[in-house]
């Protein structure tokens, strides 16, 4: 699947395993690491595969975790996962305008 996956999308995209194992290890990092290197880890991943669905589960069982009704978002509760989607629509904006970045 893996050679017959890249030559499908044409070029260097993580494969289904990468993601899978992406998705798992930030799951992970959750529970175990500071919520900096969560993020750091999200973002990386949003820069690395095109797509990436996946990184909203991290982020909102981080917001799940960790939240608090806060009076600096008006109340708002998953600002991590908004955070997440502002950072998605940025990073896909400018995947798309990058020259040498092509999606499948």
């Amino acid at each position: 699947m893996g050679r017959d996956y890249e030559k499908r999308i044409g070029g260097f995209f993580p494969s289904p395993i990468f993601r899978a194992s992406a998705c798992l290890f930030l799951c992970f990092s959750v529970f175990f690491f500071p919520w900096g290197v969560t993020f750091t880890g999200i973002f990386l991943t949003l820069l690395i595969t095109p797509r990436p669905y996946e990184v909203f589960i991290p982020a909102f069982i981080l917001d799940i975790l960790y939240s608090i009704s806060n009076p600096m978002w008006f109340g708002f509760r998953f600002v991590f996962v908004f955070l997440i989607l502002i950072s998605f629509v940025f990073v896909e904006f400018i995947k798309q305008r990058i020259r040498f970045y092509r999606t499948p």
